[in-house]
């Protein structure tokens, strides 16, 4: 997974949170936003790993 691939699965992930708190119907199988989950735990997995380097490193 790339960087940029972990960029559109949070960018993603922050536009379904701001759709729910706006009123989603929360019928996922149709949505635009919808990722497969391995991509989004993968994403997830990325972004905790660089946070928790940065963590460690200061």
């Amino acid at each position: 997974m790339t960087v940029d691939d972990v960029i559109n699965v949070i960018e993603h992930e922050k536009e379904c949170v701001n759709r729910n708190i706006r009123g989603c119907n929360r019928d996922c199988a149709k949505c635009d936003l919808v990722l497969p989950d391995a991509d989004i735990i993968a994403a997830y997995n990325y972004v905790l790993s660089v946070l928790r380097g940065l963590k460690y490193d200061t």
